[in-house]
């Protein structure tokens, strides 16, 4: 009876394994049914290899992980799906009232309490990423501008070696590294409704439609008012993976010391693709001789 009981369970198990793995399937199939809502060729500078340690050198599987920044954020870190607070002015209250967010219940709360509503109210919201366009563009002017300014101010030699590095030789460093290793994939919207987005920003070869998830930030002004501002918490979805049939080009660039940074050009382009469900896909792997745009 112990048996029988035993084996009941150990069927149970396997049923729903088998179960749990056909639904992954099926909704893996009807995000690819169809033309892509998306398909657009990223670089290095979006798709990074992660850094290979201990024994991920013996893994076969190779996950890529996206890379982007947030239009307007002022020295927005990157993103690789983790929680960071960044505020966006564009995430404005009429923006936030859109997408949900019951901005009136915050004003009237007491500190304590709306500055924990404000953090722990997130919602699942469409985000638009626009690739190699007026954001990235914006991004690079604003640092040509701080650096000329820079510049401007202080025309003397630059302080000893000894010295930490001028503003100057950081700003060189930062301009030099966003127009030739840095993403050019940026947040510049979010909304609910998918169709309209899509008939907003119509072209899938420079706008990406994906999941992600807003927050807000209650900040106090001089110990007194509140400041309430939108928070791009990052994407569901942060990386994609790469079958084992384009292993090969990426061999290359996986036994490397640090093969999660890029200190030049690209190595490497890849097909990326969203599909109905707005979930990542590879479908082709080239590597770029010399580097790439």
């Amino acid at each position: 009876m112990k048996g029988l009981k035993q084996r009941r369970i150990l069927l149970a198990g396997l049923a729903l394994i088998l179960i749990s793995n056909a639904v992954v399937l099926a909704m893996a199939a009807y995000n690819r049914l169809g033309e892509p809502d998306s398909r657009v060729q990223l670089t290095e500078r979006e798709l990074r290899l992660p850094p290979v340690r201990g024994f991920d050198k013996e893994n076969s599987g190779i996950t890529l992980m996206l890379r982007y920044r947030v239009k307007g954020a002022r020295d927005a870190p990157y993103f690789n799906g983790r929680d960071r607070d960044v505020q966006e002015p564009w995430l404005d209250r009429d923006k936030l009232t859109t997408l949900g967010f019951d901005l009136g219940s915050l004003s009237s709360a007491d500190d304590t309490r709306a500055r924990y509503t404000a953090w722990a109210t997130r919602r699942e919201a469409i985000l638009v990423l626009e690739y190699d366009g007026d954001a990235y563009r914006e991004a690079v002017a604003r640092l040509e501008r701080q650096l000329a300014e820079a510049e401007a101010a202080s025309p003397q030699a630059d302080a000893p070696e000894s010295r930490p590095p001028s503003l100057r030789k950081q700003l060189h460093v930062r301009l030099n590294t966003l127009r030739t290793s840095g993403t050019r994939l940026y947040i510049i919207d979010a909304g609910l409704d998918r169709a309209a987005l899509r008939r907003r920003y119509t072209d899938g070869s420079r706008y990406l439609l994906m999941k992600g998830t807003v927050g807000l930030s209650l900040n106090s002004i001089d110990g007194k008012e509140h400041a309430l501002q939108g928070v791009i918490h990052g994407l569901v979805l942060s990386s994609v993976h790469v079958p084992s049939a384009f292993r090969v080009q990426l061999q290359p660039f996986l036994d490397k010391k640090h093969s999660g940074q890029l200190d030049g050009p690209p190595r490497y382009a890849v097909e990326f693709n969203l599909g109905q469900r707005l979930e990542p896909w590879v479908s082709g792997v080239m590597a770029l001789s010399g580097g790439g745009d």
